[in-house]
């Protein structure tokens, strides 16, 4: 028992290695016929090591120890805590399939029915039933509920949690089905430990079902009933649903970046060592995706990667990878060796060409990778290869995925690569596309002009270069470069740039294009894409006359009013 007090102290300290050591140290104490005189002893010394032998990845210790408790169990309910932890593990180690099979066989055992797929009629019903339940109840009245944690209602939530992140990755039809039951199970029992989860899962799903405001809404509660619970343990997990898949719809990224930095320190100090990691990823993606300097995410990103190739952790390391490859290519070229290596580890991380060519086996990693491809394909101008790459917008729309940053810029990136696409083919597909990219990028931005209103008017610019409209065009182009500016995504105003030198290269007002290619110049170097820099610099001194490029680039401004624009 001193073990297991000791190793205890070090979960809460988040030094797991040394709490491995101490639980081992006390089973090797127990007596030879321990499970028969010492049982409660020893069910809680080996619940114990499974639960760090998890957080390390220590597969064999995790099977040896968790085949012991399994077979000397005296209960089916003493074997839950083993199984629930069996299913965490095939979830961190990508085993998605084993983990499902796993989850839904504990699930079946206790009474519990099978998910249902989203366009199942009862189903809707039944999500409308409880929303609309919800949308009667005042915040006051959720926050007031009576507060009670029946062991067997925790566990439930709990495996189900598990349940809905190996089916966000690998079959997200049926994540609004799982996210319905958990609020059910929860709202029964008034205020759990785990109604925060419940309530910000299904805010999610109501979000990717279509109700973004019963969404963010559900989301903030679940943040404010984890502060007046003081549910430490549950913080990191809720923080990452309601700031990576829900805030947002009303909230800036770049604040989003740093509410995750909240999640990570939050983890830390529970000891909850997986969603802390899985909070400093989500921080690393959208601050990228806020446009913050490529050098501070490319060195972040290494750090990570480093981090989890040294814990065999391969939960989210595919995520962290691409990202890294994607930030080294924009900053020292495609040509350039993104490959991170943690010294005394022989674990290699898929290659940016392995991501490509596999795209999958989750369509999780298969829309990632789709996303990272149509952003090269318009930064590095390789719009003949788009061809080969699936849709980003229909892809997430038929596979029912949940909505957050990551796919929306993606659909974002495919409206211009498939505008461009339009102007040069003859094949009306590609303007479908770029239509309805806008249109997604214009719902979306009736909820948050701040993340959305710049793509809005720069797809419309796009759009309306089809269609042949230049004056609306040309204030389309210069409005989304000054709100990319004035909304902090130094990124997306090179890109806008850059699109709108073409714009009137395109229709031989060179004069005007050199001012725009210049500061596209500018703003790309300053977000650190020194490649992509390169590339427009190139495209200039091969195709302007020498007389022109005398003055190229500190004389080539453009005159925009930054200072006075307005939403």
């Amino acid at each position: 028992s001193l073990n297991l007090r000791a190793g205890k102290r070090c979960i809460a300290m988040s030094d797991f290695a040394s709490a491995q050591k101490f639980y081992e140290s006390g089973i090797s104490f127990l007596n030879n016929d321990h499970w028969q005189h010492q049982y409660e002893l020893s069910l809680e010394l080996f619940e114990a090591s499974i639960d760090v032998a998890c957080t390390l990845n220590n597969a064999e210790l995790l099977n040896r120890i968790s085949g012991d408790l399994l077979l000397h169990a005296r209960s089916y309910e003493d074997k839950l805590n083993t199984l629930y932890l069996l299913v965490r593990h095939g979830r961190v180690s990508m085993k998605l399939q084993e983990a499902k099979a796993l989850a839904c066989d504990v699930l079946h055992h206790l009474g519990e029915e099978m998910p249902r797929l989203f366009g199942d009629s009862s189903l809707i019903a039944d999500i409308q039933e409880v929303n609309q339940s919800l949308s009667a109840m005042s915040n006051e009245e959720i926050l007031g509920m009576r507060q009670t944690n029946p062991s067997r209602v925790i566990f439930l939530l709990r495996i189900y949690n598990e349940l809905l992140i190996v089916l966000q990755l690998s079959e997200p039809s049926l994540f609004p089905s799982v996210s319905l039951r958990m609020v059910q199970i929860a709202l029964a029992e008034g205020i759990t430990d785990m109604l925060p989860t419940a309530l910000a899962n299904f805010g999610a799903a109501l979000l990717a079902s279509g109700d973004p405001l019963q969404a963010f809404r559900l989301g903030k509660l679940s943040l404010q009933l984890i502060h007046k619970m003081n549910a430490t343990g549950c913080e990191a997990t809720v923080n990452i649903v309601v700031q990576g898949f829900i805030a947002w719809v009303s909230e800036p990224l770049q604040s989003i970046a740093e509410s995750h930095l909240v999640g990570f320190t939050a983890g830390k100090q529970s000891g909850d060592a997986l969603n802390s990691i899985m909070s400093y990823l989500f921080y690393i993606l959208t601050d990228y995706l806020s446009g913050k300097n490529l050098l501070v995410v490319r060195n972040r990103s290494s750090e990570l990667i480093k981090d989890m190739l040294r814990r065999k952790q391969q939960f989210l390391l595919n995520a962290a990878c691409l990202v890294h490859y994607q930030s080294v290519a924009l900053a020292d070229g495609l040509e350039a060796n993104p490959s991170v290596v943690a010294d005394g580890v022989d674990c290699i991380p898929p290659t940016w060409e392995d991501f490509m060519l596999v795209r999958g086996p989750h369509p999780d990693l298969t829309i990632a990778c789709n996303v990272h491809q149509t952003m090269r394909f318009l930064l590095f101008r390789q719009m003949k290869e788009t061809l080969d790459i699936p849709d980003v917008l229909n892809f997430a729309l038929t596979r029912k995925s949940l909505l957050y940053p990551f796919v929306l810029i993606g659909i974002f990136y495919e409206g211009l690569v498939s505008f461009y696409m339009a102007r040069h083919s003859n094949d009306d597909k590609w303007r479908s596309k770029g239509e309805a990219a806008l249109l997604s990028m214009t719902h979306w931005s009736q909820y948050c002009r701040w993340n959305f209103l710049n793509k809005v008017l720069l797809l419309e610019a796009e759009n309306m270069y089809c269609l042949g409209d230049f004056e609306r065009a040309s204030k389309s182009y210069n409005d989304a470069i000054v709100l990319s500016r004035k909304h902090k995504f130094m990124h997306e105003e090179a890109v806008a740039s850059e699109l709108t030198g073409h714009f009137y290269y395109e229709r031989n007002n060179h004069h005007e294009a050199l001012g725009y290619f210049a500061h596209s110049v500018r703003c790309y170097e300053e977000w650190g894409a020194k490649a992509v820099a390169d590339r427009v610099e190139r495209f200039v001194q091969d195709n302007f006359d020498s007389s022109a490029l005398f003055q190229w680039p500190a004389n080539c401004t453009i005159s925009l009013d930054f200072a006075s624009s307005k939403d």
